[in-house]
């Protein structure tokens, strides 16, 4: 999302973003521009406006992608920090109990390595997302379930298929 400073006009990468706005901001200010979810329209609408500038809210975190492929299209953009990752001590889990231990960010991947350093290699690690696959296999995590791909696109998905293949 970012937002055109003066006007307060908002431009939401897909529909889920703007309709949470939405709700938020008075009906006769709201000024919203969702997106279709595809990250280079979103960029080509934004590109649109380039006598304007942008704030763009992100984390601590976060990768200069989209920040790059903006400022290649010179659009005047300044990223602000409105949001930090902390991680969770995990350390009163125990971890042993879980059959699968699902991570759904690069962030999660670290939470449970400081928490759990000596953590067993025979735990079933689930990951989603190209990103999340790769920081589990820095951290030295089997990962054994893998989601989205071609034949499972959700994590439900992933873990049944494992779950069915594991019983042959």
């Amino acid at each position: 999302m970012l937002f055109r400073s003066g006007t307060m006009k908002y431009f939401c990468l897909n529909d889920t973003i703007s309709n949470y706005l939405s709700k938020y901001i008075v009906y006769r200010k709201r000024k919203i521009f969702p997106g279709d979810g595809n990250m280079d329209n979103f960029i080509d609408m934004i590109a649109q406006n380039l006598d304007e500038h942008f704030l763009l809210p992100v984390s601590d975190t976060r990768k200069n992608t989209l920040i790059t492929k903006l400022k290649r299209k010179k659009v005047n953009i300044t990223p602000a920090i409105f949001y930090t990752l902390e991680y969770s001590d995990l350390t009163d889990i125990n971890v042993e109990e879980f059959d699968i231990i699902t991570l759904f960010a690069p962030a999660s991947v670290l939470s449970l390595k400081n928490s759990f350093e000596n953590l067993n290699n025979e735990t079933i690690i689930a990951t989603f997302g190209k990103d999340t696959a790769k920081e589990a296999q820095k951290a030295d995590f089997k990962v054994k379930i893998k989601a989205p791909s071609p034949d499972c696109p959700s994590m439900v998905m992933a873990i049944e298929k494992f779950i069915a293949n594991a019983k042959k």
